[in-house]
């Protein structure tokens, strides 16, 4: 992942007030669009990113896209847990707090047998340069068990994004990455005392940043298990590092976490065993962060 998460300054879309969530009768989710056609330049997508408090996962989000292509993205639900959710989508220059240049809704019910929302953003070709921010908002009701009341949650996603310009380029910001990296055991999401001493010190360089508006933290893994697995695994380590930031004194609101699974190793042996050639170097955290543009 290239750009990613957190809540930013930037306004959102008017939401109900803050309380007990109620949602509107919710109809039957249209069959999504019709996949556009292959469109030169661009770059692959990113893997799922899966959402904290939720665990809705999005796919087919990209950081640079070419001039003429739509932003598609999937958001899905996990049904056996979700009752409703509702997903808002802004579409936002990253250095303004303007209005958005594109906004939409979906909605899910869990009774209605959708397990997606999807979205295709296609922009005028006036809008379609500079960096830009996708602010991803989701709200619901999920279920907590036989016998017990529904909860409310609530999940967002910041993902930075840009399209390329005449030279084939895109400026996306790739925000500031601390040095080094925090390392798990095989199969273990949990901090030992050395990673929480390089923890701690990433903890202080942050909070001296004056200019600090967001921090993401990347959690990864080894190739050993299912993907799905390993997405989630990557996603608690680096859900382990958010924690221990939080411990020591960081804001919570602006850390936001993403799990990239076996996506960018470190070591690239597809048939290394777990402790061979270095590959306890890919089950690791790290963490990128980014400051307010007018603070440059």
């Amino acid at each position: 992942m290239k750009a990613l998460v957190g809540i930013n300054r930037l306004p959102w879309l008017c939401l109900a007030a803050a309380g007990t969530l109620a949602l509107p009768a919710l109809a039957q989710q249209a069959a999504p669009p019709p996949a556009p056609p292959t469109v030169a330049g661009g770059e692959g997508p990113d893997k799922a990113i899966v959402l904290t408090d939720s665990g809705l996962s999005i796919t087919g989000l990209k950081q640079r896209y070419a001039r003429a292509e739509a932003i598609d993205l999937v958001v899905s639900v996990p049904r056996q847990n979700v009752l409703r959710a509702r997903a808002e989508l802004a579409l936002m220059r990253d250095d303004t707090a303007g209005r958005p240049i594109y906004q939409d809704i979906r909605d899910y019910d869990r009774f209605t047998h959708v397990e997606s929302l999807n979205f295709s953003i296609r922009l005028p070709e006036a809008e379609r340069t500079g960096q830009l921010a996708l602010l991803v908002r989701v709200r619901g009701l999920r279920n907590r068990g036989e016998g017990t009341p529904a909860e409310a949650f609530e999940d967002a996603l910041t993902y930075r994004l840009g399209f390329e310009g005449e030279a084939g380029q895109a400026i996306v910001d790739q925000g500031t990455r601390l040095e080094g990296a925090v390392y798990f055991g095989f199969n273990e999401a949990a901090l030992d005392d050395k990673a929480l001493r390089a923890v701690t010190a990433w903890a202080e360089q942050l909070k001296a940043e004056a200019t600090l508006t967001e921090i993401r933290v990347e959690g990864h893994a080894d190739q050993v298990g299912g993907s799905g697995y390993n997405l989630e695994l990557s996603r608690r380590r680096a859900e382990a590092v958010r924690k221990a930031l939080m411990d020591q004194g960081v804001r919570p609101g602006i850390i936001r976490v993403v799990g990239f699974g076996f996506d960018r190793p470190s070591v690239k042996d597809a048939d290394a065993l777990p402790d061979e050639k270095g590959v306890w170097q890919n089950r690791r955290a790290e963490v990128v962060w980014f400051k307010d543009r007018a603070g440059k």
